[in-house]
C-alpha cells in the first residue's frame, strides 16, 4: 500500500462505528493525536494517546499488523498523522483518518486518562487477574443494587442482563486463573470472597453511592447513561492495559502474551455490554 493511498483513507464516524462492530478487540487500534490536555478532556474509549508531534518517535509502540484509525479535533492533524505513519513503513495494516475528528463522533467518550493506576501495585499475572475479577464483582454488585432500587420493567430487564453478563465476565477472568494455578478455589467460593469496591473503569462504589441511592427516582435514560459511562470507562481501561502489556509492560505494567490476551478478551466483552445498553436505551425512547 502506498502512502498516497493511505492519505485518502478517510472514514466517517458511522464508518468507524461499523468498523468497531465488525472487528474483534486486538485487530485495530484507535490513536488520538491531539494534545494531552485535549485527550484528558474527552476521548474515544480505548484510544491510545500519541500526540502527532511524537508520532515518528513512538510509532514502534503500535502493533504493525493491526488496522489503525487516527483522529484529532477536526481531522487535519490526524490526516498528517496518517501520512507520517504511512511514510514510516512500520505499520502494515490499513490506516484511516476519522473524517471530521472527534467533533463528528457521536458515540461514547470518556474524560481523563484511563485509571490504570488501580493495577500499579500488582506485581504478577495472578494478582492482575484477581484484581480484574474483583472489579467484575464490583460491577455485579452495582447493577444488583440498582436492580433492587428500580421498578421500571425496562430498567429491571437491563440490570438483570448486566448482572448476568458481569458474572459471566468474571468467569472469563477465572478461566485464565484456573488455566495457570491449581490452588485457585472454585468460582463460587472465590467470587463470594471478593470485596468488589472498585469498578473496572477505576470508579469506586463509594463515589457512586449517591447515584445508587437515587436510582429509584431517576428516569431510565439517566440510569442507562451512567451504565454506559461505566462500561465505556471499563473498555478504555482494558484496551489501554492490553496496549501497555503488548509494548513490553512499560510504566511498570506486566508484559506477557497472557496479559494481552486477557485484557483483549475483557475489552471485547465490555464492548458487548455497551451495545446491550444502547439497545435498551433505544427501547426506552426517553420514557420514565
Amino acid at each position: 500500500m502506498h502512502s498516497q493511498e493511505i492519505r485518502a483513507a478517510r472514514v466517517s464516524a458511522e464508518g468507524l462505528r461499523q468498523l468497531m462492530a465488525r472487528r474483534r478487540e486486538g485487530e485495530y487500534t484507535i490513536v488520538d493525536v491531539r494534545s494531552a490536555d485535549e485527550y484528558r478532556q474527552g476521548h474515544i474509549p480505548g484510544a491510545v494517546h500519541i500526540a502527532v508531534t511524537e508520532l515518528e518517535q513512538r510509532i514502534g509502540e503500535l502493533d504493525a499488523a493491526q488496522e489503525h484509525v487516527f483522529y484529532c479535533h477536526s481531522g487535519s492533524r490526524s490526516a498528517a498523522a496518517a501520512v507520517l505513519a504511512a511514510e514510516s513503513g512500520r505499520l502494515r495494516g490499513p490506516l484511516y483518518n476519522l473524517d471530521g475528528g472527534i467533533l463528528a463522533w457521536e458515540g461514547a467518550s470518556v474524560a481523563d486518562v484511563p485509571r490504570i493506576a488501580v493495577f500499579d501495585d500488582v506485581k504478577d499475572m495472578r494478582g492482575l487477574l484477581l484484581r480484574a475479577m474483583d472489579m467484575e464483582k464490583a460491577a455485579f454488585l452495582l447493577y444488583s443494587r440498582v436492580r433492587g432500587a428500580v421498578a421500571h420493567a425496562g430498567v429491571c430487564s437491563l440490570m438483570d442482563r448486566l448482572v448476568n453478563m458481569e458474572e459471566t465476565h468474571a468467569r472469563v477472568v477465572y478461566s485464565y486463573l484456573k488455566r495457570q494455578w491449581d490452588d485457585i478455589p472454585d468460582f463460587k467460593e472465590l467470587f463470594e470472597s471478593l470485596e468488589g469496591r472498585v469498578l473496572e473503569g477505576g470508579l469506586t462504589m463509594d463515589e457512586l453511592e449517591p447515584w445508587i441511592r437515587g436510582a429509584g427516582t431517576g428516569d431510565c435514560t439517566e440510569i442507562a447513561d451512567l451504565a454506559l459511562e461505566i462500561e465505556a470507562n471499563a473498555l478504555d481501561l482494558y484496551r489501554s492495559l492490553a496496549h501497555r502489556a503488548g509494548r513490553g509492560g512499560q510504566d511498570g505494567g506486566i508484559a506477557s502474551d497472557e496479559a494481552v490476551s486477557a485484557f483483549t478478551d475483557l475489552a471485547q466483552q465490555e464492548k458487548q455490554h455497551a451495545r446491550l445498553i444502547l439497545q435498551h436505551m433505544e427501547a426506552f425512547g426517553g420514557q420514565d
